[in-house]
């Protein structure tokens, strides 16, 4: 792919300072919500809350055949001691996925993620994750340039900076007497923007393990 790099480069350079800040903000974000709760590196009880935290790692497939992995670490926050019925946790991810002859996407994000836990036993439990993150994305293939004295130049890592809102539906069972502690399902959507100054859906597919 070839580009031109003509009187659009200040614009473009405008653009990507715009979008480099809002990284930066996702990534506070990110690096607020790990410190706020890295209390939960171990199991305990205080007055009515219980916190405890669990990894996990799934295929992460954007629009189900675009392969990539997500790995995350979950901070429950919020689980009453009368009533297991009802979590509440922050998730903090990071990934990628391929899409062959198109792009390379690196991404992390932060999302808070309401749960209920189904039936007597509640082995199974159904959670709607929801968040923000930033998206990083490299073009496949070699890319050049052309400049205003018409000569050519290779580019190396053209792509670009996104935020990543998002929202999930999942649903899991979990597993006794097991290193592992559960596995799940999800199927979702997340945004990518600014995208031509518009907002892109993207539809994602995840299916995992925890422990």
């Amino acid at each position: 792919m070839i580009f031109k790099i003509g009187n659009e480069l200040k614009t473009f350079d405008y653009q990507m300072k715009n979008v480099r800040l809002l990284f930066l903000l996702s990534f506070f974000f990110n690096t607020l919500a790990v410190a706020a709760f890295s209390d939960t590196i171990y199991n305990q009880r205080i007055d009515n809350l219980t916190s405890f935290h669990e990894w996990s790692i799934s295929y992460f497939g954007r629009t189900i055949t675009r392969p990539g992995l997500k790995i995350s670490l979950s901070h429950n926050i919020l689980k009453t001691i009368h009533s297991n019925r009802f979590d509440f946790s922050i998730q903090t991810s990071a990934g990628f996925y391929y899409h062959r002859s198109n792009q390379t996407a690196l991404f992390s994000m932060v999302d808070f993620v309401p749960l209920v836990n189904l039936g007597k036993e509640m082995k199974w439990y159904f959670s709607i994750p929801m968040g923000l993150g930033y998206m990083r994305t490299f073009l496949d293939g070699t890319q050049y340039a052309i400049d205003d004295n018409g000569i050519i130049e290779r580019l190396h890592f053209v792509g670009g900076n996104y935020l990543m809102p998002n929202i999930g539906f999942s649903i899991g069972r979990r597993i006794h007497d097991s290193i592992l502690s559960k596995v799940f399902m999800t199927l979702g959507a997340f945004g990518q923007y600014p995208y031509n100054s518009y907002m892109l859906p993207n539809i994602y597919f995840e299916i995992g393990i925890a422990w």
